[in-house]
């Protein structure tokens, strides 16, 4: 699990990076964090099977991004503004 944890904060550093240099519109960064995570589990985790490293890759992607904001992205609706009223 320390493995995990440290993959975690590695996925959130380099999505960062990637933040603050602007190579991706913002909208993207969960995907950003995603990929990297599943990189990192195929790279670094110790899974038996493929199924386990994409599991894997999915926690640390979703956990380095945030669970919130991608829910948060994915339901988010257009809101018309009211003017105060």
């Amino acid at each position: 699990m320390f493995e995990l944890a440290f993959l975690i904060s590695i996925v959130t550093a380099l999505t960062e990076v990637v933040k603050r240099f602007g190579w991706v519109k913002k909208n993207y960064l969960p995907a950003v964090s995603l990929i990297f995570g599943m990189v990192a589990s195929f790279t670094y985790v110790n899974a038996e099977t493929i199924r386990e490293k994409v599991m894997y890759g999915l926690i640390i992607g979703l956990s380095a991004s945030g669970l919130f904001d991608q829910t948060k992205m994915i339901t988010k609706k257009d809101e018309i503004p009211t003017n105060g009223k």
